[in-house]
């Protein structure tokens, strides 16, 4: 199977000359033996978000209306990216002020990944969150919507974007609770090239969580949250790692309550928010390293140990990986800067104060500009 591991490990060989390759060049298929290392930095503890504000507006806050806000959600097939993943926003800002103009506040958030914030189905379900990374989410733009002012924004001039996960994130916080839980926490949406693989199986969402407590060697939900960190997050590793490619096993679930159908199916009955204006695009060559790339030939790979000639788009595109701020289920982690909140985040796998799958019950601390 073409597995995600395969173009971690291979696609970029093959862009330095590499063509040929045999069986042991895909030792993948037991223990944690071929997955990329975890950085000791990994944590679920990342739920931090960053505000950049220019120097005017934040000298101006609490005077007049306040400056629009851009609230940026990141992609990476709900299993790896951050909220400084995608550059610098000092060039975004800078153009914002253009003409004379005031400018805007750049937010930038993390939510849990993979495991961690996608875990779902019945099982789950019975004593917690399915979802929890969206929720991550929207406690974040609740908390803009809150506190947005005191850095000189207004906060009703939201306008969250995100790409590929970012924008399908998007989408279902433009859905979510079917249009019925009151307005939403933004007035703006740039959702560029939206996607999501949907989950509406009870089937395939318990399989999907027992998948994950195998390769964590536990029985049940509860036994896995008596685990460490650093297991839980090897099984999650594994899990997504040996993934069939174009897929990442996570992802939003309908879980009955905050995405109580796909988003298609509440846009189809109107079951949306109807207050929102959205700008909807698709960017060209973004997925270059998630699809299967050829030109005379898909890429082969025989179980039984025959040689494999790997033949790729003829175009070739640099790999770059990104160590900074990421939360917990990417291989490479980092902390975050600035946090949401003082009080217990929302989303947990069991129903108690703490939000996280595992049990350090500790609260975040306040903003540090």
């Amino acid at each position: 199977m073409y597995s995600l591991l395969t173009r971690d490990r291979f696609i970029p060989e093959y862009l330095t000359g590499q063509t040929v390759f045999n069986e042991s060049s895909f030792n993948t298929s037991s223990g944690s033996g071929g997955l990329p290392p975890v950085d000791p930095r990994t944590t679920e503890d990342c739920l931090f978000l960053d505000v950049v504000v220019p120097k005017t507006i934040f000298n101006n806050a609490g005077q007049g209306s306040g400056a629009p806000v851009l609230v940026w959600i990141y992609g990476g097939g709900y299993t790896a990216g951050s909220k400084a993943g995608s550059g610098n926003p000092a060039g975004l800002i800078k153009r914002s002020t253009n003409k004379m103009a005031t400018g805007v506040i750049y937010v930038s958030l993390n939510y849990r990944l993979g495991a961690f914030g996608f875990s779902s189905g019945p099982t789950l379900q019975a004593d917690g969150d399915a979802n929890a990374g969206l929720l991550d989410q929207r406690f974040a733009l609740e908390w803009v919507q809150k506190h947005i002012a005191k850095f000189g924004g207004d906060p009703s001039r939201v306008t969250v974007f995100g790409e590929s996960a970012g924008g399908g994130s998007i989408m279902h916080q433009i859905t979510a609770y079917g249009g019925n839980n009151g307005p939403v926490p933004f007035s703006q949406a740039v959702p560029q090239s939206p996607g999501f693989i949907p989950l509406v199986s009870n089937q395939q969402q318990e399989q999907v969580l027992n998948d994950f407590l195998e390769l964590a060697n536990v029985s049940t939900v509860e036994e896995a949250r008596d685990l460490s960190f650093a297991q839980l997050v090897i099984a999650n590793t594994i899990q997504v790692g040996l993934a069939p490619y174009g897929n990442f096993i996570y992802g939003p679930t309908v879980d009955g309550d905050f995405a109580p159908a796909t988003p298609g199916e509440s846009l189809l009955h109107g079951n949306f928010a109807k207050d929102v204006k959205v700008m909807v695009g698709h960017n060209a060559q973004e997925v270059s390293t998630l699809r299967v790339l050829y030109t005379e030939r898909m890429p082969l790979i025989d179980v039984q140990g025959t040689t494999v000639h790997l033949a790729l788009h003829s175009e070739q595109h640099s790999l770059q990986t990104t160590n900074s701020d990421y939360c917990a289920d990417s291989p490479s982690m980092a902390r975050g800067h600035e946090v949401y909140h003082e009080y217990p985040l929302p989303g947990r796998l069991r129903r108690q104060p703490s939000p996280r799958l595992h049990r350090p019950d500790r609260p975040c601390c306040g903003i540090d500009l």
